[in-house]
């Protein structure tokens, strides 16, 4: 028997019950057995809520995208993240969030950490000192350098 959990992203597959079509996208709101309540997001079943057999549901791929929003208009994550994460651990999860976009503020916050960081290591006088014999660029290098080494080594820690 399959197994949908609640919160999956689904595709009706059915032969047409109730208004659904083939490709029909919506959202489990509670499992009944070997059937779910589902809301649908798409198709003439649009905001219905229906009880649909699980032989006529498959459940959405990581990659899929619905673009639902809530009710204040805001999006909301639109992967099945437990089911992802149970199956790829956090490096697909990381890697799925990614993909759909939902990471795009990244870039900065790692550009801000990074500049931190520096900031952090030139307050230590010996390392100062070091660099204050060095000619510009090559303090900008060996701080850059520091700095991105600091990080990886302490993020890498815990792995094998």
């Amino acid at each position: 028997m399959t197994i949908i959990r609640e919160g999956a992203q689904v595709s009706y597959i059915g032969y047409g019950q109730d208004g659904l079509a083939v490709g029909d996208k919506g959202k489990v709101l509670s499992n009944a057995g070997s059937a779910s309540h589902v809301r649908w997001l798409t198709g003439a079943a649009q905001d219905q809520v229906l009880l649909v057999s699980h032989e006529d549901l498959v459940q959405a791929s990581k990659a899929a995208t619905l673009g639902v929003e809530d009710d204040l208009g805001a999006p909301l994550v639109t992967l099945a993240v437990r089911d992802i994460y149970d199956q790829e651990g956090e490096v697909g999860l990381t890697a799925a969030l990614a993909d759909e976009g939902h990471l795009t503020s990244f870039a900065q916050i790692a550009e801000e950490t990074l500049e931190w960081v520096q900031a952090k290591i030139c307050e230590d006088p010996s390392v100062h000192e070091a660099l204050g014999a060095l000619e510009t660029t090559a303090q900008a290098d060996t701080l850059s350098y520091m700095a991105l080494s600091l990080l990886r080594d302490a993020f890498g820690r815990g792995e094998s």
